[in-house]
């Protein structure tokens, strides 16, 4: 494969984009393969309790946990808890539609999906300003779907 020159923005894709993953790498003298694809999209969960500012005050409180649902690497779901108790939860403000998607997919996968709308309906209405135009339109139809019948948004 030759080396081809990248825009930012192509490069900004690339990096972006989640990564197939495999089981196992063999390698061999004449060369080397990746096998056994790992069924996508890969996810997990991570918990954070610490949390910081700007102006040097850090702190960790252990009574207010966030759960973040990562896909792949990239943080797709927030789950917001007081004790033991889910307070609220929000889609990340940064997905692209096509994420989103995945994002519900995964939910739905991880058995999650009781909490899609109210995810969706916080990044509506929350969703800052520098991609409030690529994600708006994707919950709005996101919601619609989620919507009982005979109720419109």
């Amino acid at each position: 494969m030759a080396e081809r020159r990248l825009s930012k923005a192509e490069y900004d894709r690339l990096v972006s984009h989640p990564r197939r993953r495999y089981r196992s790498l063999s390698v061999a003298e004449d060369g080397w393969a990746l096998r056994d694809r790992v069924p996508a999209p890969t996810f997990w969960f991570e918990r954070n309790d610490i949390g910081g500012k700007p102006n040097g005050t850090y702190w960790r409180r252990p009574y207010i946990p966030v759960v973040s649902l990562v896909i792949d690497g990239w943080t797709a779901v927030l789950f917001y808890f007081t004790g033991k108790r889910l307070d609220s939860c929000t889609f990340a403000y940064n997905l692209t539609p096509a994420k989103l998607g995945i994002a519900v997919q995964v939910m739905r996968k991880a058995g999650l999906a009781r909490y899609t709308r109210a995810a969706a309906e916080w990044a509506f209405k929350e969703v800052p300003a520098y991609n409030r135009a690529a994600l708006r339109p994707a919950l709005r139809s996101l919601l619609r779907s989620l919507a009982p019948r005979g109720k419109h948004l």
